[in-house]
C-alpha cells in the first residue's frame, strides 16, 4: 500500500466517513470534492506521528489488540533475541505501528515496493 492508502485506510477504520469527501467522524465538517493534497493534510499523519498511533491503538478491542501486538512483533522481528528484541518491539516506529494496525484489522494489502522493517 502507498502511504496515502495507509493513511486513508486507518482514517476510515477510525471513523472518518467517505474519505473522498472527508466527512469528519462526528459528521460536523464535510469538504466536497475529490481527495487532493490539501484535503489529505487534514488526516492525521499516522505514518510518522506516534501520538496519532496512540489514538488508533485506543480503539482496538482486547482481541484486536492481541492481534495488533502479534503483527507488530512480526514487523520488528530481527536476528536478535531477548532484551534487544523487546527493545525493538517497544520502540516500533509509527510506520510499523500503522501497518500492524491495518494487518490486525485485515485491511492491509501487501505491496512488493513497501518496506516494513526499519
Amino acid at each position: 500500500m502507498s502511504d496515502e492508502q495507509i493513511r486513508i485506510a486507518i482514517a476510515e477504520a477510525c471513523g472518518w466517513k467517505d474519505i473522498s469527501r472527508l466527512t469528519w467522524p462526528d459528521g460536523a465538517v464535510t469538504l466536497n470534492g475529490t481527495l487532493d493534497y490539501k484535503s489529505l493534510n487534514l488526516l492525521p499523519d499516522y505514518l510518522s506521528d506516534l501520538n496519532a498511533c496512540a489514538e488508533f491503538e485506543k480503539m482496538l478491542t482486547a482481541d484486536q489488540h492481541y492481534t495488533y501486538r502479534c503483527r507488530l512483533w512480526e514487523l520488528t522481528e530481527g536476528e536478535v533475541n531477548g532484551e534487544e528484541h523487546n527493545r525493538r518491539y517497544c520502540s516500533a516506529t509509527a510506520r510499523q505501528r500503522s501497518i500492524a494496525f491495518l494487518r490486525a484489522l485485515n485491511l492491509y494489502t501487501e505491496s512488493p515496493n513497501v518496506e516494513t522493517k526499519e
